[in-house]
């Protein structure tokens, strides 16, 4: 009897009630009434790619960079950049608690009378007058 309620308990109710044919209550039902079968072949449909003028018109080169220094949502400064091609790519950089092997090395000004130490106007100065010049005219596809 105990064991006939405890099967009634853990009983899916979606699936068919077990028969007593069947050696047990857990074993899976032989044929599930409600699933179809997938068909034997399968459809696909292929779309040509867009012409090279439609790819050509827009331009992938970097136009300009802009980098500054903003607030995360800690408080603490960090940069956020602009990339401009045709289009605007824009970027910030948290500063994470931990530190893996390829996370970039924090640049920090160390101006203990400017957020503690921890503004970052040297990275942006970096990035504005030295990085960003050499990306200016690069494809970036």
């Amino acid at each position: 009897m105990a064991l006939t309620t405890q099967t009634n308990i853990l009983q899916n109710p979606f699936l068919p009630s077990p028969s007593l044919s069947q050696p047990s209550a857990f074993s899976a039902p032989a044929t599930l009434p409600f699933r179809k079968l997938r068909p034997a072949s399968v459809n696909c449909s292929v779309t040509a790619a867009p012409s090279v003028a439609v790819t050509a018109s827009k331009e992938c080169k970097v136009k300009s960079v802009k980098a500054r220094q903003i607030i995360d949502s800690r408080g603490n400064p960090t940069v956020e950049v602009d990339l401009i091609t045709d289009d605007l790519y824009r970027s910030a950089v948290p500063s994470g608690a931990s530190t893996g092997i390829y996370e970039a090395l924090e640049l920090r000004d160390g101006d203990k009378s400017v957020y503690g130490g921890k503004g970052v106007l040297f990275a942006v100065k970096n990035i504005n007058e030295v990085l960003g010049p050499k990306l200016i005219g690069i494809d970036v596809r």
